[in-house]
């Protein structure tokens, strides 16, 4: 593999943004992955206190860009990630009313 399409690869994988979620004692961030038009994949720290079903606000930036889009959703899923790194971590799945794109 040549050293061009390794970057090309690389750079797909690589969030595009990064959401802001309000927490009622905290503000977390994580790294976003869009699922559809409706719907949002991330690992964030466990410690949030949200959990399937809850209603959640916050914000969605762009990497590259100082703007933001309020966000609001239900959570669909939520599942606690054993990890070697992290002793804390949760993965959740937002879906929103309105579409993200």
């Amino acid at each position: 593999m040549n050293q061009t399409s390794f970057l090309k690869r690389t750079f797909r994988l690589l969030p595009k943004f990064y959401l802001e979620l309000f927490d009622s004692e905290h503000v977390f961030l994580a790294t976003a992955q869009m699922i559809g038009k409706r719907i949002l994949h991330f690992r964030i720290d466990s410690t949030i206190s949200y959990k399937k079903g809850d209603g959640v606000y916050g914000r969605l930036y762009g990497l590259r860009s100082g703007f933001y889009i309020p966000i609001s959703g239900i959570i669909k899923e939520r599942k606690e990630i054993q990890s070697k790194y992290y002793s804390k971590l949760c993965e959740l799945e937002l879906e929103s009313e309105e579409d993200f794109e």
